[in-house]
């Protein structure tokens, strides 16, 4: 899983603990139950780290409920992506050889449907 993954490229950094650090992270999926566990103990470990999450679905298979309600509870900010932050991946990280973000037929209504779906979970 990318989140595991993440948490591991943070600790090698070796952030100083008197500085504050944001990570903001882009997810194609929230993370499943196991890795938000391990994220909101990371945050209790690192108090100086905040972790943004944007994803562009729900992932919904065993225990993900509680596990978003634990890392929003653990100081985490969650979201589901918007054309904003599509847009912004698009720029910011894919090889686009000039061309501009198109969005997908529906991008709205999908966004604001997770985005429902995520706040009531929340």
């Amino acid at each position: 899983h990318a989140e595991s993954f993440l948490l591991e490229q943070i600790q090698s950094w070796n952030l100083d603990p008197e500085h504050q650090y944001r990570v903001t992270c882009f997810l194609s999926w929230s993370p499943c139950a196991d890795c938000a566990q391990r994220m909101a103990e990371f945050l209790g470990d690192n108090s100086h780290v905040s972790l943004n999450l944007y994803a562009s679905r729900i992932y919904s298979v065993g225990q993900y409920e509680q596990g978003l309600r634990t890392l929003k509870r653990a100081g985490a900010s969650i979201a589901i992506m918007t054309y904003r932050e599509f847009e912004h991946c698009w720029d910011t990280f894919v090889l686009h050889q000039g061309r501009s973000f198109q969005p997908w037929q529906g991008l709205y209504k999908e966004s604001q449907k997770f985005s429902e779906t995520l706040h009531r979970i929340l």
